[in-house]
């Protein structure tokens, strides 16, 4: 639990320093004397909503980790006073970020937060849930994959409840839908595949109503995620994926093929497009990650989550089809390197070792834990037997 609590430190201090555009001299007398100033009700309904659920996690858990069964109170009066001076310590920090408002209206209803999440712990203390069954390493690697999905689709991981980041997230779907065959096809494939994964770790029975109820969380999310946005391609790919779950892809005995050949187009169409011929050849670079330490590190990480998982699920799929010794490396890894290989040729890319080294180093990561599973064909398609 101490791992989920110190997850929740870190997440908090994310969402209240983002976009870390520190600056020092662009420090100004307004933004101390706003932080001085405790007006409960000067920010928005969804920004006080936001701002108490923030903390709700941290006074549930700090509540459990900094107590004892005997020292229930006194752990959460020490999440209490440690919640409110992380609190209080984030919005001086705020004060050298020219795009955030510091208050101390923010502190208060952190603290009604922890409050709220100290009493949650102590209700809870009197229900006793059943024990929950330990993963096996295929299904922790099964659900490492879609939580790199969810990432990708939940980037930059910053939630809030304003009006404005609403509409402004639902602008592209509402106002200015563009449909393109490559984001249906990346959408569809990518949520068909999540569906795969899900049928591995709950069982072929979860996959009736999950594959569902997930889709529409995460797009419900992606609404209230400031800077991200909510495209037609989105939506209707998730529903052609759904569709096509229902009608009968998930039962096929041929599903690990027809992803596979789909993964791979996505994975070959998205390296190539836009195709523009480079008037001179561009140098290919054997130095990892070159072009992420150049270029801005936020947006290199969200592509960095997207391939993890793209890349993931190509090698989880060829590893699925029983392949051994070199045709896992020439089939999950060939496409890979001769993409970058043709890169070469583009005005648009840039040609370098990281996506062919990402791919061998999952295959080294996964090869030791699906060459352990039977796959058993069932009724409802391929189960794991560990």
């Amino acid at each position: 639990m101490g791992r989920f609590f110190a997850i929740v430190v870190g997440f908090i201090i994310y969402g209240s320093l983002y976009p870390f555009d520190f600056s020092l001299s662009a420090t100004k007398v307004e933004a101390w004397e706003a932080l001085q100033s405790l007006r409960l009700f000067q920010r928005s309904f969804g920004d006080m909503v936001a701002n108490v659920g923030l903390f709700v996690p941290f006074g549930l858990l700090g509540t459990y980790v900094l107590g004892t069964q005997k020292k229930t109170a006194g752990g959460f009066l020490l999440a209490l006073v440690l919640g409110v001076s992380l609190a209080l310590s984030l919005q001086i920090a705020q004060v050298y970020l020219p795009s955030r408002i510091p208050s101390l209206g923010d502190v208060a209803w952190n603290s009604v937060g922890i409050l709220i999440g100290g009493l949650l712990h102590l209700l809870l203390e009197k229900v006793k849930f059943p024990h929950l069954p330990s993963l096996t390493s295929i299904q922790k690697a099964a659900a490492f994959l879609i939580l790199a999905w969810i990432g990708h689709r939940l980037d930059p991981f910053v939630p809030s409840l304003d009006v404005q980041v609403i509409k402004d997230s639902l602008k592209p779907v509402l106002l200015f839908p563009e449909v393109t065959l490559l984001g249906l096809l990346s959408n569809g494939v990518s949520w068909l595949m999540v569906f795969h994964l899900l049928g591995v770790i709950l069982g072929p029975d979860s996959r009736n109503f999950l594959p569902f109820s997930l889709t529409v969380s995460i797009l419900l999310l992606e609404v209230c995620i400031i800077n991200n946005v909510v495209s037609a391609n989105n939506v209707l790919g998730a529903l052609l994926a759904l569709i096509a779950w229902w009608l009968g892809f998930r039962d096929s005995r041929w599903r690990v093929f027809f992803l596979l050949c789909m993964l791979l187009t996505v994975i070959l169409w998205k390296g190539l497009d836009p195709l523009v011929l480079a008037t001179v050849p561009r140098s290919f670079s054997w130095f990892p990650f070159s072009a992420s330490l150049i270029g801005d590190p936020h947006f290199s990480m969200g592509v960095l989550i997207q391939k993890l998982f793209l890349y993931g699920s190509l090698v989880w799929l060829v590893l699925e089809t029983k392949l051994q010794g070199p045709f896992v490396i020439l089939v999950a890894g060939g496409p890979i390197a001769s993409l970058e290989i043709a890169q070469i040729y583009l005005s648009s890319h840039s040609p370098e070792i990281t996506d062919p080294l990402l791919v061998l180093l999952l295959i080294f990561a996964l090869w030791p834990i699906m060459k352990r599973t039977t796959w058993v064909e069932k009724e409802r398609g391929p189960t794991l037997d560990c």
